[in-house]
């Protein structure tokens, strides 16, 4: 409870510096209608309404924020009154106050580090040695304390580790799956990050804050390849969200009206299904995705991320085996398949590649199954009423590596409907014939959220 009040607190701080820095500029309230866009059309409320475990990155979120208010806001900008916001009188305080915000920002998040480079920019040309010293001294004695104190979940990565983390497939997946994942994409959760960039300019002394953010977020996959996103607690992208605090201040002033409705219009054909289940997505229960009419489900799912949200996991020998809709799911003895809750996708890793997946389903199954992303083989009947399914594969959807290990897996995604299926739930057996090998076969006592 109190580290929810906390939260709260952290974010509403946040928030207030983000609309004090374009009250200065645009007037209240057009900043005030910036700063609601920025709230209501992003993850950020989710967040919030259930906290968990975001303490830690909320206080990086408002110290961010805070670091780079005091480095803008006395800055001269286009058409604005520069003595009034730029006073004759140089002092280091403002800086080097704006540095050490951003090492106490290090403390939960190691992202911060990329905003040191537009604070030193922001410093005239000839009074940078000094903020440059201090922020090199800091990063120093941060990299030090990382090595020496004891790395828990929130530890810094060793460069070893960075550098082994390398991988051109995991690396070019998570990218996409960064910016456009059905459940931890930024076009899902943070689509006024596009309205944010579009109003940068030329000029105005931001381009060095959008290479940070840029930077930023193409490092979040390289610190934690298999959860960038934060883990299964977070709602959307968590990591993310002191990059996005970043870009609140890359615009100088609050663009017109009409561009803020239409990023809310926009942001809200991709967040409508949460903002119907605001709790259960806050909860992590539900979340657009599983919506069939939410355009978040045309994007591909995040098969590299450990946590990804599934309905049922089961684990065998080198295989393993997701159910991505609510078609398919576990019971009290095992696998289900309900086929009034429409088709199953499921999406199956192997170590080695796969020729077919076999799928056998209870007594009384229909005899026809349509299958999309395989190709449907042989149909056996056996004599207890059950019917066994052939689906070929004719190559993996991805490979990569996963959490499972660091060798390449191959992963297949594929739907099967049941048009004939009777109105109760069927038992089912799942098991992956590999292109080189006997069938392998799925055990689902072997269930396990760890993935």
């Amino acid at each position: 409870m109190v580290s929810s009040i906390l939260a709260w607190i952290a974010a509403l701080v946040g928030f207030g510096v983000g609309f004090r820095h374009h009250q200065k500029r645009s007037g209240s309230g057009p900043a005030a209608g910036l700063v609601v866009l920025l709230v209501v059309a992003s993850g950020c409320l989710f967040e919030l309404i259930e906290p968990g475990e975001a303490l830690g990155t909320w206080a990086a979120v408002v110290c961010v924020m805070a670091a780079l208010f005091v480095t803008y806001d006395r800055e001269p900008f286009p058409g604005g009154a520069a003595a009034e916001i730029y006073p004759d009188t140089k002092s280091y305080a403002f800086p080097f106050l704006a540095l050490l915000l951003l090492l106490i920002a290090m403390r939960w998040t190691p992202i911060a580090f990329v905003f040191v480079a537009p604070i030193v920019a922001a410093v005239p040309r000839a009074e940078r040695k000094a903020p440059l010293a201090f922020a090199v001294l800091g990063l120093a004695v941060v990299a030090v304390l990382a090595v020496v104190l004891p790395a828990g979940e929130e530890g810094w990565p060793t460069l070893s580790s960075v550098l082994q983390r390398f991988e051109p497939t995991l690396l070019g997946w998570n990218l996409a799956y960064l910016f456009a994942g059905r459940n931890v994409g930024i076009a899902v959760w943070f689509l006024p990050v596009l309205l944010l960039v579009g109003c940068y300019r030329a000029g105005t002394n931001r381009g060095w804050l959008l290479a940070a953010v840029a930077v930023g977020a193409l490092a979040l996959p390289l610190l934690e390849p298999h959860n960038f996103w934060g883990g299964p607690e977070a709602v959307g992208n968590r990591s993310f969200l002191p990059l996005y605090g970043a870009l609140w201040f890359l615009p100088v002033r609050v663009p017109p009206s009409r561009w803020l409705v239409l990023a809310a219009a926009v942001s809200g054909l991709a967040l409508w299904p949460a903002w119907l289940a605001p709790l259960p997505t806050a909860a992590g229960v539900d979340r657009p995705s599983m919506h069939q009419r939410s355009l978040a489900s045309y994007l591909p799912y995040e098969t590299t991320q450990r946590y990804a949200p599934a309905y049922a996991e089961w684990e065998g020998t080198g295989v393993l085996s997701r159910s991505l809709a609510p078609a398919l799911r576990d019971g009290e003895d095992g696998p289900i398949f309900d086929a009034a809750s429409g088709a199953a996708e499921l999406m199956i890793a192997a170590a080695r590649p796969l020729e077919a997946v076999l799928i056998d389903f209870g007594a009384r199954a229909g005899s026809e199954l349509e299958v999309t992303g395989g190709t449907a083989g042989n149909t056996v009947f056996r004599p207890d009423g059950g019917v066994r399914f052939e689906i070929g594969l004719d190559g993996a959807n991805r490979v990569h590596p996963t959490w499972l290990g660091e060798r390449r897996h191959h992963v297949y995604l594929f739907r099967i409907e049941m048009p004939d299926a009777p109105g109760r739930p069927l038992p089912v057996a799942i098991m992956a014939r590999p292109a080189d090998a006997l069938p392998r076969s799925l055990d689902p006592a072997s269930l396990s959220g760890d993935g």
